[in-house]
């Protein structure tokens, strides 16, 4: 989902969820999407689909009443938007009204028509936004004991996050299917900053009944293997030499204890179109940008190269003798051939 592009919020409904203060108060009709409003969700929808943290997952709870089955039947019928909103928002409250350290807040039921760079038509998605509210100053105009015009800053509680800010927690999600590699994106920021395992699993857990999918193990497999296809790709239009610090680079990208492939994409040494079909490649593998590493994977693909040419010929060479060993050169040709030099005292057959 993260190749989302466009972005259009069809139907949303808000509903307040505040076990702190004992409230749920259900809107009993969808929000009127005037210009402000619409944009005001699609910029947080866009915010959190394109999130650095989030992350692939799947419903692993089901049954009558979860969040996973009201979901798929809120994405089969648009129709049922306001009686499903507020079952979603009777399951928040459930899932925290035990846990005082859990804040009050507005759960945004929207219902998102959205397309990508090369999508032939669009898809619905569901979007859940927990907008927790926060404090902002206005200005007040009174009088002062003479009467005199006195300009002074009010505090007011419960203003939604601002354009500026980022929704703590929020999940995007597909009709389910079986060609799905996996169901939503979700962001809980509030996972890593809290600590304590209850407010960490609240959102994921106990409202969405939700599971991450994608260990560090297969995510570091997913980049290494997307580097290496858009490494492929663009290959034949490259000088040898340049070949040789690209390689380096997707060494050097892979080699650290965590990745964000934004980061990791800006450095490499090509150019902007050459960097767009490693994104491609990537994007296709992983939803996620920014993660951690495992180190014992990573070390498997890069402490050992290994080579396809012309004629089933295959080139296996641990990663620290590459450079003394083996050397590339271009041949001028119309078509890139590359000469491949092969320096070793033994040579023979096996």
């Amino acid at each position: 989902m993260r190749e989302i592009q466009e972005v259009v919020v069809a139907h949303a409904v808000l509903q307040l969820v505040a076990p702190r203060s004992g409230q749920i108060d259900l809107s009993q009709v969808p929000l009127p999407l005037d210009d402000d409003v619409a944009a005001f969700l699609t910029a947080h929808i866009v915010r959190g689909l394109h999130d650095s943290q989030a992350k692939a997952a799947d419903f692993v709870i089901r049954g009558e009443g979860r969040t996973a089955d009201l979901c798929n039947q809120l994405l089969a019928d648009e129709t049922r938007l306001v009686e499903i909103s507020q079952q979603l928002a009777e399951n928040m409250y459930k899932a925290s009204e035990d846990d005082d350290r859990i804040s009050d807040g507005t759960l945004a039921v929207c219902l998102c028509d959205v397309s990508g760079a090369e999508a032939e038509q669009s898809e619905r998605i569901l979007a859940l936004l927990k907008l927790d509210p926060s404090p902002a100053y206005r200005t007040v105009v009174e009088a002062d004991e003479h009467g005199q015009p006195l300009l002074r800053l009010a505090l007011e509680h419960g203003i939604l996050p601002s354009l500026t800010e980022r929704v703590q927690k929020c999940a995007f999600i597909r009709a389910d299917g079986d060609d799905l590699e996996f169901q939503m994106l979700l962001v809980d920021r509030q996972r890593s900053q809290e600590g304590a395992k209850g407010v960490a699993r609240f959102f994921i857990g106990d409202f969405l009944g939700a599971e991450q999918v994608m260990d560090a193990p297969e995510r570091t497999r997913r980049l290494y293997k997307g580097l290496k296809t858009g490494y492929n790709k663009i290959a034949p239009e490259l000088e040898a030499e340049k070949l040789i610090e690209l390689d380096e680079a997707i060494t050097q990208a892979v080699s650290g204890e965590d990745a964000n492939v934004d980061e990791i994409i800006a450095k490499l040494p090509v150019d902007e179109g050459a960097k767009q079909t490693f994104d491609d490649a990537i994007v296709r593998r992983l939803p996620q940008r920014q993660f951690d590493l495992d180190m014992q994977v990573a070390e498997r693909f890069i402490k050992r190269r290994n080579f396809e040419g012309d004629n089933g010929l295959r080139l296996s060479i641990p990663a620290e003798y590459l450079k003394e060993m083996i050397t590339v050169e271009d041949v001028g040709t119309a078509i890139p051939v590359r000469r491949i030099v092969i320096e070793t005292e033994l040579w023979k057959e096996r």
